[in-house]
């Protein structure tokens, strides 16, 4: 939970299809009136500020935070990684969080396609694995034997069934 919003991570090896995957979740869920958010984990350092800009400079300065404030929306520039827990705060208002990665995280988490990465699948805590979207005849046996849901990727329109009726139920 994430304030009063459920929080899904989908998380499984690079270039597995998480960002596509997310898309038409948030797209599906949008469409049934409720409010989504996505969290993204980039394991690489992301250069928030464009060189010599106005933010640039304040960071540079010594500016512990910069919060940039345009007619489109609003950005918060922080300077080092925060904990996971103190970002509830800015999407808590969101029926529903669907996190892009952050596999380490004791959050429930759908894993997309373990069978890439058997050594990615193998670092996943099984007791946070709510479900597994693979090909059948991919997946190692006994691979997350208590995943309620084993799905194919493709299987999208089935997700969603158990993401409204079950997950976002609970």
């Amino acid at each position: 939970m994430i304030g009063s919003a459920k929080a899904l991570a989908i998380c499984g090896p690079k270039k597995c299809g998480k960002t596509s995957l997310i898309c038409r979740l948030v797209a599906e869920l949008s469409q049934r009136q409720l409010r989504v958010a996505v969290m993204k984990h980039a394991p690489h350092l992301h250069v928030l500020d464009v060189p010599a800009t106005d933010t640039d400079r304040f960071r540079l300065a010594g500016a512990a935070a910069t919060l940039l404030v345009t007619p489109g929306g609003w950005a918060l520039h922080t300077y080092e990684k925060p904990p996971l827990e103190s970002l509830w705060q800015y999407l808590g208002w969101a029926d529903h969080v669907l996190l892009e990665g952050f596999g380490s995280s004791p959050l429930p988490k759908l894993v997309l396609r373990p069978s890439l990465d058997p050594s990615y699948a193998a670092s996943l805590d099984p007791a946070t694995v709510l479900g597994i979207l693979d090909d059948p005849g991919r997946l190692p046996p006994g691979l997350f034997p208590d995943a309620r849901l084993r799905l194919t990727p493709e299987a999208v329109d089935v997700l969603l069934h158990w993401i409204i009726t079950d997950f976002l139920a609970r």
